[in-house]
């Protein structure tokens, strides 16, 4: 398969994108075993994982257009959040 500049830039960063969630799901929001007994409980706790991987990627994208990222870290703001509920 031949492509272009353009279009192997433009997948590198698709890769690296995909890459990055995967990253964040394994090692930020998961534990490191599922510790279930039951198919329906791991496909829940699995869909649990997949729901807070939209929020904690909603959230980064917010902090990233308020450019919050200067004053907080995610960890940081999500503490801070705490604190005022």
């Amino acid at each position: 398969m031949k492509l272009d500049k353009k279009n192997t830039l433009w997948l590198y960063r698709k890769r690296y994108l995909t890459e990055s969630i995967f990253d964040i799901f394994k090692n930020d929001l998961r534990d490191k075993r599922l510790r279930t007994h039951s198919l329906e409980t791991s496909k829940g706790k699995l869909f649990l994982s997949f729901l807070s991987l939209i929020l904690h990627s909603g959230v980064c994208k917010i902090m990233r257009e308020k450019d919050i990222f200067k004053d907080y870290t995610l960890i940081e703001l999500l503490y801070e959040l705490k604190k005022s509920k």
